[in-house]
């Protein structure tokens, strides 16, 4: 009965352990991002992503993303980009979604945050964003889900 315990939890204990070591370099580019030097872009096109979510009731549900494009110019050299920030959410939140829309498309010019090494690279929003938060928390539950039990078994186990 035990031996199936700590079989299941050391997947859970490698699944979160992937996840998070996934997500290290995500979080290390966020953090790097809040120093990159930044200038000033023209948006393109901005428009809300509307997407069906698979859904148990009978019930239709839609998540909502900003599709954002955008150029910029580093050096000379025009760049166009249509990341928003470096790990980008849908939610269900539309008014959200459509008043941040409205926000980035009713601007003359826009803050873009480029990669110094790689100008290529760019967002508009610097910073850990609700993606990469959202991953750090499945695996830090995925790996404690699968490190608790057995060593609660184990301390168990000594005390008896």
């Amino acid at each position: 009965m035990i031996i199936p315990v700590f079989i299941i939890c050391g997947i859970f204990t490698l699944i979160g352990g992937w996840v998070l070591r996934a997500t290290k370099e995500d979080v290390q580019t966020a953090k790097a991002s809040k120093l990159w030097p930044f200038i000033f872009g023209r948006i393109i096109d901005v428009d809300v992503h509307k997407q069906r979510t698979k859904s148990t009731s009978s019930k239709q549900q839609y998540v909502y993303k900003i599709r954002v494009r955008y150029e910029y110019i580093v050096d000379g050299v025009k760049y166009t980009s249509n990341k928003l920030n470096l790990s980008q959410v849908a939610t269900s939140n539309k008014r959200k979604v459509d008043a941040h829309a409205l926000e980035l498309i009713s601007k003359d010019s826009i803050e873009v945050f480029y990669d110094p090494e790689n100008p290529e690279f760019a967002i508009l929003e610097t910073g850990i964003s609700s993606g990469i938060k959202f991953m750090l928390f499945c695996g830090a539950t995925f790996f404690l889900a699968g490190i608790i039990p057995p060593l609660l078994i184990i301390l168990n186990q000594i005390n008896t």
